[in-house]
This record gives C-alpha cells, structure tokens and sequence, in this order.
C-alpha cells in the first residue's frame, strides 16, 4: 500500500498531490506491534507456531488427527491483521495440550516425513524458551485484543478508544513495575 515505487498511496499521490496519507487508527496498531516482535525467543514462537499450524492444514489426514484430539481448528497467525494473531495465538495457547497429543501421535506413523516433522515440532513447542514465550505472548495480546477490536468497530468513538488506549499503557507500565511477580506468575504457568 504505501510503497514508494507501486503503493496505492504513491497512485493516489501522482493524481491528487494535496492527499494525505493516514492509515487508520488499528493498521498504526498493527504496525506498532509487528514492529515489538524483535525479541528473538518471542520472534521464534511466532515462527513456530505458523510452522505448526501449516504442518496441519497441508494435509488432510493430519488434520484429521487433530480434529479428532481437540475438536478445533487452529487459526492461522497474520502478520498484518493483528486481531487475527491475537485471536491465533491465543487459541493456541489454550489447545496447547492437544496440539502436544497430536503430534505425539503423528510422529508414531510410518510415514517419515509427517513423523519426522512432527518430533521435531514436538521438540520446539516442549522447549521452555516457547512455553514462556508462548505465554508471554499471549498474556500482551489479551491486553491489546479488545483495542484492536475497538479500533475496528465501525462505530469508533474517540474519546472511547483513547481511554482503552491510555488504561493498556498504564497496565503495561504497572507490568514493567510489577516484573518479577509477572513473570513468577508467568512461569508458573509455564511449569504447569
């Protein structure tokens, strides 16, 4: 949208010089949270988990398997639509136990492709670095989520969405303040 060479905004431009580019409040949104996922652990589980989630959508049968342990379908995680990552990763955080039992019993088959891609995204998702990455994640994106959402609402409010706003930062900041007993709190459920 907004390349310099081919964007829509660079067309736009050419035929009307006085237009203003203004993305819209949640896009700002979007692009201010894929701009935090730089931390390597964090930055990893994202990429495992899209990894996951396409190992069982490219196939039929071990999808199936899937379905079969955990009755859902896991949502693909958007790079650019951040109410569909919120809404992605914490799906999988809660199927988490499930996901686990389905690849365990993928990696038991006789086929060695599925099997082995399997045990070794059996191993990633059993590493303590994605459980608390996982989580971590998770507990920043049901903060954001219902901004997001707001952000979207065809009937914005202003003075609505600037309080959600201000009162996410403020319990980022309590959170920042509060470190160690978040990520107690954090770790805990990760050794759960």
């Amino acid at each position: 949208m907004v390349s310099e060479d081919y964007g829509a905004v660079t067309t736009i431009k050419k035929e009307c010089s006085i237009a203003v580019y203004c993305p819209c409040f949640n896009h700002a949104l979007n692009n201010s949270l894929a701009q935090t996922s730089k931390i390597v652990p964090i930055r990893n589980t994202i990429g495992t988990l899209k990894e996951i989630i396409a190992f069982f959508n490219a196939s039929a049968k071990r999808h199936l398997v899937l379905e079969n342990i955990s009755a859902k379908q896991l949502t693909g995680l958007c790079q650019t639509r951040w109410v569909e990552m919120h809404d992605g990763v914490l799906q999988f955080k809660s199927a988490l136990p499930k996901v686990i039992e389905a690849l365990t019993a993928i990696s038991k088959w006789a086929d060695r492709n599925s099997s082995s891609k399997a045990s070794i995204l059996l191993a990633a998702i059993s590493n303590s670095d994605f459980i608390i990455s996982l989580l971590s994640t998770a507990d920043i994106l049901k903060l954001t989520l219902p901004v997001s959402r707001l952000l979207q609402s065809p009937s914005l409010d202003l003075a609505n969405a600037s309080s959600a706003i201000e009162r996410v930062k403020e319990i980022f900041q309590e959170k920042r303040t509060m470190c160690v007993g978040e990520f107690h709190t954090i770790f805990l459920n990760a050794s759960t």
